[in-house]
C-alpha cells in the first residue's frame, strides 16, 4: 500500500523538490528561515521560564504543587525578568532576524556585495542587478 503510494507521488513530488531547491527565491526563504531557528529555541525556553501557573490553583495534596511553587517563584525572581528580557530580543525580533537571513542567502545567491548590498535591499526593498 505505502509503496503504491510512494509510487505514484514519487516522481511528482520529486520534480516540486527540485525546483523548490533549486529555485534562488526560495532556497533564500528556506535558508532564513532555517537560520532563525536558535532564535526561536531560546525565546521558547524564555518563556517557558516566564509562562509558570499560579500553584494555588492545585490542592494541597497533589505531588505537583512543590515542583510549581519553585517554578512560579523563579518566574517571580530576577532570572524571570532576565527571562521576560531574553523572550522580548528573541522572539519580539524575529522577524527582524528573518529579514535579515533571507536578505543576506539572497545576497549570496545573486552574488552581491552582501555588506554594502544588504542595506540597501533592506532600505529600498528591492534588488539592484
Amino acid at each position: 500500500m505505502v509503496e503504491k503510494i510512494m509510487n505514484v507521488l514519487g516522481e511528482p513530488l520529486s520534480k516540486f523538490s527540485m525546483y523548490i531547491n533549486t529555485n534562488k527565491f526560495t532556497s533564500s526563504i528556506i535558508h532564513g528561515i532555517t537560520v532563525t531557528i536558535p532564535f526561536t529555541i531560546i525565546g521558547g525556553l524564555a518563556t517557558l521560564i516566564n509562562a509558570a501557573p499560579d500553584p494555588a490553583t492545585l490542592s494541597e495534596g497533589n505531588i505537583f504543587r512543590g515542583i510549581l511553587e519553585i517554578w512560579f517563584r523563579i518566574a517571580q525572581s530576577e532570572l524571570g525578568n532576565f527571562a521576560s528580557f531574553v523572550n522580548n530580543i528573541s522572539m519580539g525580533l524575529l522577524s527582524v532576524y528573518a529579514l535579515l537571513a533571507i536578505t543576506y542567502a539572497l545576497a549570496e545567491q545573486f552574488n552581491m556585495d552582501k555588506l554594502h548590498d544588504l542595506p540597501r535591499f533592506v532600505l529600498n526593498g528591492k534588488l539592484h542587478f
